[in-house]
């Protein structure tokens, strides 16, 4: 019997721990016990599909893994590390329409997010930015403008604890802009904390290493 991590799992290794975020359920969860030691040695490449064992049984039965068609698959966390330094802003002159359209995807991402399922919301930023088929040959400045124009529109919206609406809509602008941004979900323990944020390669470009370095990647889009 061939299995996998179920759909909408994502997980990462923080602080020795495994972490665990259900997009389906927009739910963060940690294991423990029997079912922990499990999925290590799964993740370790010690439990066989061929026969039965009690490892692949708890893991089954707790609905981490599911049946699969063709070869097994070991479960991957995020592949990409967090950004390595800073964006620095290029001057650039006046938003214009831009700052006009970054009010209006940062007035819509808090809508969605409101509205919709955390699942459906990110499937839409997936969807964009797969469409994405003109990219830009000044990421600097194109990125330097969406800069200024989230900064023209702050005194509208309120950032704080708005992390995950506010980087979807800046990602929304960097698409639109012909910048390939991805989006990206860490988690951090002791105490638990998940953070949003946006990297062009591996520069932070709307929040600061300060910040996120506390924070490993879980999801990335």
């Amino acid at each position: 019997m061939h299995v996998q991590l179920r759909n909408g799992l994502h997980f990462c290794k923080c602080a020795e721990r495994f972490i665990f975020l259900d997009v389906h359920t927009d739910r963060y969860f940690a294991l423990s016990g029997q079912v922990d030691l499990a999925f290590r040695a799964w993740i370790a490449g010690e439990v066989s599909t061929e026969e039965p064992s009690e490892h692949l049984n708890i893991l089954i039965r707790t609905g981490l893994l599911v049946p699969a068609p063709g070869e097994a698959k070991i479960g991957e966390g995020s592949s990409l590390e967090p950004a390595k330094r800073d964006f620095y802003a290029r001057v650039v002159g006046r938003v214009g329409v831009t700052g006009a359209k970054a009010f209006l995807l940062r007035y819509r991402a808090r809508r969605n997010m409101r509205t919709q399922s955390f699942r459906a919301v990110l499937r839409d930023v997936s969807d964009r930015k797969a469409a994405l088929t003109s990219i830009t040959n000044d990421a600097v400045g194109e990125i330097s403008l969406a800069c200024k124009a989230f900064g023209s529109t702050s005194w509208v919206f309120r950032a704080r604890d708005q992390c995950v609406p506010e980087s979807i809509a800046f990602h929304r602008l960097c698409l639109d802009r012909g910048v390939p941004a991805t989006l990206f979900i860490g988690v951090k323990v002791n105490p638990f904390a998940a953070h949003c944020w946006v990297q062009h390669g591996d520069v932070v470009i709307n929040d600061r290493m300060e910040r996120i370095r506390q924070f490993t990647p879980i999801l990335e889009i």
